[in-house]
């Protein structure tokens, strides 16, 4: 049955498709009675990709953000742990996306889709529609990316309680063979989460006062470490790897 647009911004239900054979993510649009491409894996460097809704949807509250439908250019494909990331140029974004510190760009990412949201008009910033950011992925109860390790899982307009920061040792960094970890916090349980450089879930740990960890089977780069004890206390490190 078909939704009215709302506050919710969703247009007439949610279809989607995944043609695995492509590599193309398809969303089906009842008032066009047709299907458009909002993901495409098959892209290689300098082919175009236009924003999903293009000119055959009509504007609505749900769709219209200052960069639909506007075509992009592949800016490079590169294959990270087996998987294919496809990179397009900058967004600028009246909120948190255009602030350097969190290095966000438009990806396809094989095993992921696309790190913005093509589903919809979700929210407002200063009474202006905003392109929808990808912020994390949970498989089978396991999270498998996350875009940046400071914009966590969940927004919120509230406030953030002060944790208590984590006391480690990470030696040696960079790290050809293996990394050492200590903790001073040593009656607790130590979970630790590591990420590659485009967000996805590498490997995941647990352990007390000191763990070494093999790097061999990682790609030479700079992975984020997330170390969470039994309080919910968080922190977060760099480690490059170099073979």
């Amino acid at each position: 049955m078909p939704v009215l647009p709302g506050f919710s911004g969703i247009e007439e239900g949610l279809l989607v498709r995944e043609d695995t054979l492509s590599g193309k993510l398809y969303r089906y649009i009842p008032s066009i009675e047709d299907e458009v491409v909002v993901c495409d894996l098959s892209l290689n460097e300098g082919d175009t990709f236009q924003l999903f809704p293009g000119d055959d949807v009509p504007i609505a509250l749900w769709n219209d953000y200052r960069e639909r439908g506007i075509k992009l250019v592949v800016d490079s494909v590169r294959y990270i742990n087996g998987k294919k990331v496809i990179y397009f140029p900058f967004l600028s974004e009246p909120c948190f996306f255009s602030n350097p510190r969190y290095n966000i760009s438009l990806r396809f990412i094989e095993g992921i889709g696309p790190t913005y949201g093509p589903f919809g008009y979700f929210g407002r910033v200063f009474g202006e529609n905003v392109l929808s950011l990808l912020l994390c992925v949970e498989k089978d109860g396991s999270q498998v990316f996350m875009m940046h390790e400071d914009l966590q899982c969940f927004q919120s307009v509230a406030a953030v309680k002060e944790v208590e920061v984590l006391k480690l040792n990470i030696y040696p960094n960079p790290v050809v063979d293996y990394v050492n970890i200590t903790s001073e916090n040593q009656d607790s349980e130590i979970q630790l989460t590591v990420y590659d450089f485009v967000g996805s879930l590498v490997g995941h740990y647990t352990f007390q006062d000191h763990i070494q960890i093999p790097v061999h089977n990682l790609s030479s780069g700079v992975y984020t470490l997330i170390f969470r004890d039994h309080k919910n206390n968080q922190s977060s490190r760099k480690v490059v790897i170099s073979h």
